[in-house]
């Protein structure tokens, strides 16, 4: 047997194993599962970053005249430089 035909067999039982490991039993649904949870995961952080990101950012940038916004800006700043 050539290397080619080995190469062929080896490709043609790692198919057959993909097979038996994914199609069977509708295994690949797990796949398909862990996909939406984490887009939906996604989807949430990036609502919380952008909601939480736009309030800080207003806080900061309107904030740094108003006397009693002080607190709350040196807070946001803090944030900032942690974050």
């Amino acid at each position: 047997m050539n290397i080619f035909e080995m190469i062929k067999q080896a490709f043609i039982q790692w198919g057959v194993q993909l097979h038996d490991t994914f199609i069977v039993e509708s295994r690949y649904m797990m796949l398909v599962d862990g996909l939406k949870n984490t887009m939906i995961i996604t989807l949430g952080a990036l609502l919380i970053g952008v909601v939480l990101g736009s309030i800080i950012s207003i806080i900061k940038y309107c904030g740094e005249d108003v006397p009693f916004m002080k607190p709350l800006c040196m807070f946001c700043d803090l944030y900032t430089t942690v974050i």
